[in-house]
């Protein structure tokens, strides 16, 4: 088993600072999707290991649903919130491969979601390129399939009607159309297998939890990506403003509840970005 968990970690990692996308500062390292070129910077972070000492009987538990299930909900959940940001429809629509669930958790798939994509502001990362980390939006490809932060810096840092954001998020959600197809006709994905894999190999694997790699290694599972994603575009933190049920059963199936410290440090870092700029005056 042990063999069969390193090799698949090392497929994992394979590709994680791929020269193609680096972006020179020693700090940040490109993590490359598993099933696509889709990218998330990864900012020099070490995941704390935290005893949770609350008694089993008031522990949230995962409902009874297959990995299959609990991974198309939280990507079709990833999805409308995508389409929502994009002032898309937003609506559940036929899915013969997961009928049932969608009908069950209907109302969950289409709750609001608040985000923010016209209020972006990436002026923080003009004065340090460092902080590209923190805003994962910005790893997403533009129109001429280069890192969206590579056109936002040519036009100084700014994006005018988040204009080149728009265009990168309608590109991100084609490739999850592509993926949404599959799950609906199939009942599995490229996507769904790396996830499958991650619960059957390292749900119990030590060495992979709470390290640097392991975390990077879960950036490149695509419903995982997607939360940093979508996180940065919504209007408030994640956690005090949304309903992450599906997310929450999707990281508890594999163990990797600790995924949400680098989302928490994420939300964070951004809040504290604003909070400096407002108190300089930064223009």
């Amino acid at each position: 088993m042990k063999k069969i968990n390193l090799i698949f970690w090392t497929t994992l990692l394979a590709g994680c600072a791929s020269s193609d996308y680096q972006t020179g500062l020693s700090g940040l390292t490109p993590v490359k999707s598993s099933v696509s070129n889709n990218l998330v910077y990864f900012n020099d972070y070490q995941p704390k290991k935290i005893h949770d000492r609350a008694p089993a009987s008031i522990k949230q538990s995962t409902p009874e649903l297959s990995n299959r299930q609990i991974y198309f909900l939280s990507f079709y959940r990833q999805f409308l919130k995508l389409e929502q940001s994009l002032g898309m429809q937003a609506k559940t629509a036929n899915c013969p491969s997961f009928h049932q669930v969608i009908l069950e958790y209907k109302e969950k798939l289409e709750a609001p979601f608040d985000s923010s994509v016209t209020e972006q502001d990436y002026r923080s990362v003009r004065t340090d390129m460092n902080n590209l980390g923190f805003y994962p939006v910005l790893a997403l490809k533009s129109d001429n399939s280069e890192p969206l932060w590579r056109d936002v810096k040519a036009r100084d840092w700014k994006d005018d009607n988040s204009g080149m954001l728009k265009q990168a998020l309608h590109a991100h959600h084609a490739d999850m159309q592509n993926e949404l197809k599959q799950l609906c006709e199939s009942g599995v994905s490229a996507g769904y297998y790396v996830y499958e894999n991650l619960v059957t190999y390292f749900k119990e694997y030590k060495e992979f939890h709470y390290s640097k790699a392991g975390l990077k290694a879960l950036l490149k599972v695509p419903t995982l990506a997607n939360m940093v994603m979508l996180d940065n575009l919504s209007s408030n933190s994640y956690y005090l403003n949304q309903e992450n049920h599906f997310d929450t059963w999707l990281l508890q199936r594999a163990n990797t509840q600790w995924f949400s410290q680098y989302r928490d440090h994420l939300n964070q870092k951004r809040g504290q970005l604003i909070e400096a700029k407002l108190k300089k005056g930064l223009k």
